[in-house]
């Protein structure tokens, strides 16, 4: 549980001059709402000038404001202890109250039921069956905090490690304010002129070992406006394009996991749906050959995935996925299982042909998405035959899918923690599960959720997966990566897959 620094201490040669980091965003970041972050780069700088009980940095849990915790037998009952050192970054201490304070607000406002939900009573107060004085996290004095669990939740400390649950001065308003921060670095206000601005925390508990005096998040046009900026030495960090020929010059490449994992959900209710057909959701998958699509579509940061969980994600003593290796699908597709499959979903459906069969594909209306969806409705079509309408939408969120068509939706998630059940329980919020299903996903869950034993409850958590994949109700396309431009001088730029590590990670960094 030890907080290891990425950048253990200067040269002695090095200039003694203000370090200032500046990255690039191709789009703006918008508000920093801890309640309401959307968007990884908003992740980002909230994981930097907020900091919650614990922290998650390069993938290991650490302390963060709390220095020390207890976790009763039945692993129910939390109570976090407050380092003497946390503080705002105007020197106010940070206290039991008010993270107490924070989690009221999102009992009453937001619930999330699979973080906060965790916790006794939350439910019923976000229904106002209950008041917010009523969810079970109450103070022992000024620096301790405890917390009732309705049951034992291994994932628990990972969750308050997101910024979500930092803490929450009693006069905080509606706006971030740079004293509101309690974090490494502190918000100098909100986004001007295209640039959001953090300043070192000199009061946060950990500051010796922060060398970055500033940090600059910085919005420009696209790449040709960076590769000039980087190239004047006024940017330090460059995402490169999906695509094309690079022309910068200078700096190191770095290619990373961004957790972004891409897959199609298949709406599978209705009557008169196809996809209510099991073999039909089957023969969908096993009719993709992942390895061709993603070479078709030409891009070097995108690797062909076939499983509900990401490859970096901790099992036992190796990964999860390297502990439970069987997946029913191929990166290159079964074309002969897939043609039975579809034999008995048409004979099921009672259709004579599969021209007869009316699918949809649903995608995002930028460039990028039509792609994709096209090299996939091409292979249907050439593999089994099938033809799928592509329908591009300007909003995939809000898209519903009407009564009796066969709507497949492509989206892409990021899990929030280091932890499998990150990637499976939001399963049980799809409408379109087929009937059945999601009652049978939610036991596996809870049977997951009351273990204490890791080892039993990842073999809980595999039969989820196994489950979801079993059953047709996803189509697992691609894992996204990325390519960083970074000045050569820059060390301690981390990043990572999950966004309770923010995407990037600058915390150690410092130039040399």
């Amino acid at each position: 549980m030890l907080l290891t620094a990425g950048c253990e201490s200067r040269s002695e040669s090095q200039p003694a001059k203000r370090q200032v980091l500046r990255y690039v965003n191709y789009s703006p970041i918008g508000d920093v709402d801890p309640y309401n972050l959307t968007s990884s780069a908003q992740y980002t700088v909230a994981c930097h000038v907020l900091e919650g009980l614990m922290r998650v940095y390069q993938y290991e849990l650490c302390y963060g404001m709390a220095e020390g915790y207890e976790i009763s037998e039945d692993g129910c009952t939390y109570r976090f202890f407050l380092r003497e050192d946390a503080c705002y970054s105007d020197g106010t201490p940070v206290q039991a109250a008010d993270f107490q304070r924070t989690m009221r607000r999102l009992a009453a406002e937001c619930y999330l039921p699979s973080q906060l939900g965790l916790i006794e009573n939350a439910r019923e107060v976000y229904k106002g069956e209950l008041p917010p004085e009523e969810l079970a996290v109450w103070t022992e004095g000024q620096r301790t905090l405890c917390i009732q669990l309705e049951h034992p939740a291994a994932q628990f400390l990972q969750i308050l490690a997101l910024p979500t649950y930092a803490p929450t001065r009693s006069d905080r308003g509606e706006t971030l304010r740079p004293e509101d921060c309690n974090g490494p670095f502190v918000l100098e206000g909100p986004e001007t002129d295209g640039v959001l601005s953090m300043e070192k925390n000199g009061y946060y508990w950990n500051a010796a070992k922060i060398h970055l005096d500033r940090v600059e998040a910085v919005t420009m046009s696209g790449t040709t406006e960076a590769y000039e900026a980087f190239e004047r030495g006024e940017v330090q960090v460059v995402p490169l394009p999906l695509e094309g020929e690079d022309t910068h010059s200078g700096g190191v490449v770095r290619q990373v996991q961004t957790g972004i994992m891409e897959y199609i959900k298949l709406w599978c209710q209705g009557e008169e749906n196809p996809l209510r057909s099991q073999n039909l959701r089957l023969a969908l998958n096993n009719g993709l050959d992942r390895t061709a699509y993603v070479q078709t579509l030409g891009s070097s940061v995108i690797q062909p995935w076939a499983r509900c969980v990401l490859p970096e994600i901790p099992g036992m003593r190796e990964t999860y996925v390297e502990e439970f290796a069987n997946t029913p699908f191929s990166l290159t597709g079964e074309l002969e299982k897939a043609r039975g499959q579809l034999d008995q979903a048409l004979q099921e459906l009672n259709l004579a042909d599969a021209s007869e069969l009316k699918l949809t594909l649903v995608v995002h209306n930028d460039s990028w998405s039509i792609r994709e969806g096209q090299a996939l409705v091409d292979q249907w079509q050439e593999h089994l035959g099938l033809t799928v309408k592509l329908e591009c939408v300007e909003d995939i969120a809000s898209f519903t899918a009407e009564a009796g068509r066969g709507v497949m939706v492509l989206e892409g998630s990021i899990g929030e923690y280091n932890d499998p059940v990150v990637y499976l329980e939001g399963w049980t919020e799809w409408e379109g599960l087929p009937f059945g299903v999601k009652t049978a996903l939610g036991q596996l869950l809870v049977q997951a959720a009351v273990q204490t034993d890791r080892s039993i409850r990842l073999n809980c958590l595999h039969q989820t997966e196994e489950l979801l994949l079993e059953q047709g109700v996803l189509i697992p396309l691609q894992i996204r990566e990325d390519r960083l431009l970074i000045d050569p001088h820059l060390r301690g730029f981390e990043t990572s897959v999950i966004l309770a590590g923010g995407g990037y990670e600058f915390l150690y960094g410092c130039f040399y």
